[in-house]
């Protein structure tokens, strides 16, 4: 009879942690769903805590950590799925250049499967675990600013430089933690329309490991081995002409000081 209501108590635990796991991750009916469930368990437990075994909350406690390990490995298929088909293009070769503007990229809103790609890099169980608490800071975040503007910025700025750029270029927006993903803009639209010449341009300050991926990803492919041309140009930082720009800005507004130090926080 014993050995029947541990095995209870252990399944109720686990329960327990699914429903703690849904309150971190969820928006909408299902939190407050969680958050009703999540009170009912504590109020019973509470309730009968005196009946409690230490035997007991040994297999309360050994069943909520089992059911956080399980949710953070479930999760994973609500991961989203970019399934890419490389197809070869069977149109001429299109001598526009196609310029790939290559941002960070944040989902506009808490977007679930978009964050659980984005932190799909290191399958090692504490990273495992702590992915939950992870979403529910993003969570909040959303809640606080609403929206992310981070896409109509990055679309603004392809506007302008449409407008800047002579005949004969399309540029493209892509990121490397957003939708559209790089790979699907350069397998979707730039493969497909058969460019001879590609120039991908990070618009971030950074060489971070993400566009590094992204480099080494695209050169891996051979994507334009035979007659296209793919250049990278160097991250924000490594530009003299940002440079210039921000140190005339500072300039105007401290030119009584030599020296000005600046610090860039990416």
């Amino acid at each position: 009879m014993k050995m029947i209501e541990n095995i209870k108590t252990f399944f109720l635990s686990i329960i327990f942690a699914i429903f703690i796991l849904c309150y971190f991750v969820s928006f909408g009916m299902l939190e407050r769903f969680s958050i009703i469930m999540i009170t009912l368990f504590i109020y019973t437990y509470i309730r009968n805590i005196k009946k409690i075994t230490m035997k007991c909350h040994c297999t309360v406690f050994t069943g909520i950590v089992l059911g956080i390990i399980l949710c953070s490995y479930i999760l994973f298929f609500f991961e989203y799925k970019n399934d890419i088909k490389k197809e070869p293009s069977t149109i001429s070769k299109n001598e526009n250049t196609a310029v790939l503007l290559l941002f960070d990229g944040e989902p506009e809103r808490y977007d679930l499967p978009v964050l659980l790609k984005n932190m799909h890099t290191n399958d090692n169980l504490k990273n495992r675990i702590y992915i939950p608490f992870r979403l529910y800071q993003y969570k909040r975040a959303y809640e606080h600013i609403g929206i992310s503007r981070y896409n109509d910025i990055s679309k603004n700025l392809r506007e302008k430089l449409l407008k800047h750029l002579d005949e004969g270029y399309d540029v493209y927006v892509a990121y490397l933690n957003n939708k559209p993903y790089y790979k699907e803009i350069i397998y979707e639209k730039i493969i497909k329309e058969n460019y001879s010449k590609v120039i991908v341009a990070p618009i971030f300050l950074t060489e971070s490991k993400a566009y590094k991926r992204a480099v080494y990803d695209l050169e891996m492919e051979n994507l334009y081995a035979s007659n296209g041309m793919l250049k990278f140009m160097s991250p924000l930082w490594d530009s003299e002409k940002t440079a210039k720009s921000i140190v005339k800005q500072v300039c105007k507004i401290n030119s009584k000081k030599n020296e000005v130090g600046i610090v860039f926080n990416s």
